[in-house]
């Protein structure tokens, strides 16, 4: 049997259950006009259980494409209209279902596919697009009721159809990317041997009491194109991928100990004293051009999070970290402190870090400078003038203007998000709030060169997805529920918002099956109008 693989770190925080609210039907807001993002549209979706958007992916034309996992049935249309999907066990519980989704540019339901909809439990973890529009998603299968794994990477066409799904005994996927071919990479974690192709012949080779990293990539057909494991202790992570139009693979994650990063033939070690980031680039066929690391003392930790790469080839990394620590891998010093919580392997404050094409520092900064703050599941997208956008879910307080000249940008949350702007210097441009009453996670996020940002992630109780003067407020079903949340880069004047919560036949049919349970409004959103 298969073993479990581990909780990956801060992938996800168990929620306590939440009734739902009730809430006026239309709520009429105010005009406003903000200096930073400004809000467009957000939707939640939602069963009675945990309903959680995991990845997010923007094309040109501002097309948003977006995975997560749900039970129960959920409404995925931000829209008037209704797209329901029903979990493989057809009520609120296990198994878990998975999704993929396309809204277009005006928040409009494209098309919503069920991904692998079986008796076991499917997770889907992050979404690629090619140039063709064509989309990749992947996860882990969780057998019901044995609880063994086995990872999973599929193809949607670009109407939202299955070309074609892979799935392989012992593993998960964490994240994937493409190139300007479309070929899939993909990136995660197995324990034992995993036969990816379906040959006979192991791709992944490991232990089976400890978990071991992998990548590997596939042709837009699915044909395996190469595989690699990276020993080391236990404990040891890839988090995220990017990948750049030649195929050049970056990886980012944390390590224990000693770990070899050079898949092939060639060693080259790094050793950290406790939990360290490192960043790591391939070319396209899989072969090591280098890696770097940021370590803190062995009383802290570091841990990359998330990753992306710009046109030119820079690599900009986020994650968090506690102690000081020296963000320059090279002869240099850059050294910043987290200023929060200083105890065993705390990694309260988030970073984020540019090195260029050749893995050198460019610059590197901190979220905010506090004693106070404690960060959690920091992620980053990158625009195509070099501008970075940092979403985060945070406690405590911290001032996010640390320029020598900037006026204090103080925040205050318990268990909010964060949206962090910083110029292509890595100086700040500006920080927002999302706030809710009980607790918000940001899964990822997505920025397009016309200034469209999409987020996703999950949440409870009651949230205010407006980050400016407005009020956009949801309230979720579940012990949580998934969210888009679509924002817009440019200072406007927003027209009146309202809030539509649909009240669907199906209640009633839901009441009289299950007349011992509370109904559930599945489905609320918050559109211009």
């Amino acid at each position: 049997m298969t073993q479990p693989i581990r909780p990956l770190s801060g992938l996800r925080r168990r929620l306590s259950p939440q009734r739902p609210k009730n809430r006026p039907l239309y709520e009429s807001l105010e005009r406003r006009e903000l200096l930073s993002a400004t809000f467009d549209s957000a939707f939640r979706y939602g069963d009675t259980l945990d309903d959680v958007g995991f990845g997010v992916a923007l094309d040109s034309a501002g097309n948003t494409f977006h995975t997560g996992y749900f039970s129960g049935t959920v409404d995925l249309d931000p829209g008037a209209g209704t797209h329901d999907l029903t979990s493989g066990g057809g009520a609120a519980g296990r198994p878990y279902s998975s999704f993929v989704s396309k809204v277009d540019s005006r928040g409009k339901l494209v098309w919503a596919t069920q991904l692998e909809p079986t008796s076991d439990s499917v997770f889907s973890f992050d979404v690629a697009i090619t140039p063709s529009g064509e989309s990749f998603a992947g996860g882990y299968i969780e057998a019901e009721p044995s609880r063994s794994e086995s990872l999973f990477v599929s193809k949607l066409d670009s109407s939202g159809n299955i070309d074609w799904s892979i799935r392989a005994a012992g593993g998960r996927v964490v994240s994937v990317g493409t190139d300007s071919s479309g070929n899939l990479y993909a990136a995660g974690q197995h324990i034992g041997n995993v036969d990816i192709d379906g040959d006979g012949t192991p791709d992944l080779i490991g232990d089976s009491s400890s978990v071991t990293p992998f990548l590997f990539k596939l042709d837009n057909s699915g044909k395996l194109i190469w595989a690699h494991d990276f020993g080391g202790t236990n404990g040891n992570q890839f988090s995220n991928i990017a990948v750049d139009s030649s195929g050049n693979l970056y990886a980012t994650g944390f390590f224990n100990n000693t770990v070899d990063f050079d898949p092939g033939t060639g060693v080259f070690n790094l050793t950290t004293p406790n939990n360290g980031a490192f960043v790591l680039k391939l070319d396209k066929n899989g072969n090591f051009a280098w890696v770097r690391s940021f370590d803190a003392d062995a009383q802290h930790a570091v841990q990359g999070i998330d990753i992306e790469v710009d046109s030119a080839g820079n690599v900009y990394t986020t994650g968090l970290f506690g102690g000081t620590v020296d963000f320059d891998p090279g002869s240099g010093t850059h050294n910043i402190a987290a200023g929060g919580e200083q105890i065993q392997s705390s990694a309260p404050n988030v970073y984020v870090s540019k090195l260029n094409s050749a893995g050198n520092f460019v610059w590197a900064t901190s979220a905010a400078q506090s004693s106070d703050i404690n960060a959690y599941q920091p992620q980053i997208a990158v625009n195509s003038r070099g501008e970075v956008y940092v979403v985060a879910g945070f406690s405590g307080s911290g001032d996010f203007d640390q320029r020598p000249t900037g006026c204090a940008d103080v925040l205050t949350g318990s268990e909010d998000l964060f949206l962090l702007k910083l110029d292509n210097s890595g100086q700040f441009s500006s920080v927002q709030q999302i706030q809710g009453d009980q607790t918000m996670v940001a899964r990822d996020i997505a920025v397009n060169p016309r200034g469209n940002i999409s987020i996703t992630g999950d949440f409870n109780g009651t949230a205010d997805f407006d980050p400016g003067a407005g009020t956009a407020n949801l309230t979720s079903a579940g012990s949580s529920d998934g969210f888009l949340l679509r924002l817009n880069d440019s200072p406007a004047a927003q027209p009146q918002v309202r809030i539509n919560q649909k009240k669907k036949a199906r209640h009633a049919h839901h009441i009289a099956r299950h007349p011992h349970k509370k109904p559930a409004h599945h489905h609320a959103k918050a559109t211009l109008g």
